[in-house]
């Protein structure tokens, strides 16, 4: 029985001091709130775009088949409405000619001012500028496109076009367009637009100006891109 008083005693010290060590539920703690503000300096516009690009025309794609006429492969037949009256042969230079005066209708598309867009050939990262906003403007440069035997391509009136971008609206075409700064995360695209004479296009084959990819002599329009 001593040994066991004495035992008893020694375990309720122990809790005591155990308890007294560590205070059941109490840590420290301490806490600080930090402010961070950043200023974004010296924005900047990035321009992506095609230094050259080559283009594909299909003739039949383009002009289709006009009403009245019966395609087979690349050709065309095209009957025309007899006349209302017979013509007269008259004699000439010793033999009868019979003019009919044959007069075709207008092809679907006028071929002195064929639309060609170039989608999607630029595009634009900005971030600053006094009104954060960007404008993209078009220049036309050599404007002929030599083709074989002669025959040529002529180009003009070029402009810029952005389509619908979130929530920004399309803008263009025109000679330059504006419009808010897109970020630096998603790229704007942009087109080009031109007019193709191919009046004087005569042949099949490549058109293209002479020079030096990338000189001056071989450049038909150069995009500038400005941050205002």
């Amino acid at each position: 029985m001593t040994s066991k008083l004495r035992f008893v005693p020694r375990l309720a010290a122990l809790a005591l001091a155990s308890a007294a060590c560590f205070p059941s539920g109490v840590f420290a703690q301490a806490q600080g709130s930090v402010d961070v503000d950043i200023t974004l300096n010296n924005g900047i516009t990035i321009l992506y775009y095609y230094s050259s690009v080559d283009v594909n025309i299909s003739l039949t794609d383009l002009f289709g088949t006009p009403a009245g006429c019966v395609a087979s492969g690349d050709t065309r037949a095209c009957a025309i409405a007899p006349l209302a009256s017979a013509v007269t042969a008259v004699p000439t230079a010793g033999e009868l000619v019979a003019n009919f005066n044959i007069n075709p209708a207008a092809l679907s598309i006028n071929a002195a001012a064929v639309p060609l867009v170039l989608q999607n050939l630029w595009a634009v990262r900005a971030v600053g500028g006094t009104a954060n906003t960007t404008t993209v403007a078009i220049a036309g440069g050599s404007s002929t496109l030599n083709g074989p035997s002669g025959s040529s391509i002529a180009m003009s009136n070029f402009r810029v076009q952005s389509p619908v971008f979130g929530a920004a609206a399309a803008v263009g075409p025109g000679a330059s367009v504006q419009f808010p700064d897109p970020g630096l995360v998603t790229a704007r695209p942009g087109d080009v637009r031109i007019d193709l004479n191919l009046t004087g296009a005569t042949v099949l084959g490549d058109y293209s100006t002479t020079g030096t990819i990338g000189s001056n002599a071989d450049s038909n329009f150069t995009l500038t891109v400005t941050s205002t």
